[in-house]
């Protein structure tokens, strides 16, 4: 086995166990798709974590600073969920707010960014898939839904005359497509 594939079970190792602290001794001993639905919310949740260090400092260095403090706000909120997870066990709980907080973000930065044409309404495609992961069929089929009718208020919106502010500048637009489509 040669070095990098060595290193990349290391990372792959540390970021498991990382992970692994934020669920608690309760859901540890509880069945295997609780423990696998636990740890999927732990691992989005650092996943939104690290994006939202990433995408902070970017925009910081573009000079939206708003963007910036709300895109950290998230993080926080998405932390500060992980630590709630670990302390109540209470997994329905943390899935919804992850959930809320992707979706509240993703809004949000949209209203700043183009409304309807704003690069961050392309991961309104996870909101779906990410709560079927965390809380059932139920779940995808009710955000799935939220995400569609968000996505028609926002055109609707825009046919009605409302003007969605663009912090983007017109250089760095395509730029942010392109990132949101590779990830």
């Amino acid at each position: 086995m040669n070095d990098r594939v060595k290193h990349g079970f290391y990372i792959g190792h540390r970021l498991g166990r990382i992970s692994e602290y934020f669920i608690s001794e309760q859901i540890r001993g509880s069945d295997p798709d609780t423990l696998r639905r636990a740890r999927t919310v732990t691992h989005f949740s650092l996943a939104l974590i690290t994006a939202g260090i990433f995408y902070s400092i970017v925009y910081v260095g573009m000079g939206l600073i708003e963007s910036a403090i709300q895109v950290t706000l998230a993080s926080s909120i998405a932390l500060i969920n992980i630590r709630v997870l670990r302390r109540t066990s209470n997994l329905k709980l943390a899935a919804t707010v992850l959930a809320l907080v992707l979706f509240w973000i993703l809004t949000e930065l949209a209203l700043h960014q183009g409304g309807e044409t704003s690069p961050s309404l392309y991961w309104y495609a996870l909101m779906p898939v990410l709560a079927t992961l965390l809380s059932g069929r139920r779940a995808g089929l009710i955000w799935t839904v939220v995400t569609i009718l968000a996505h028609c208020v926002f055109v609707l919106g825009r046919d009605f005359g409302i003007q969605y502010e663009q912090v983007l500048p017109e250089s760095s637009q395509r730029f942010w497509r392109f990132l949101v489509l590779v990830g």
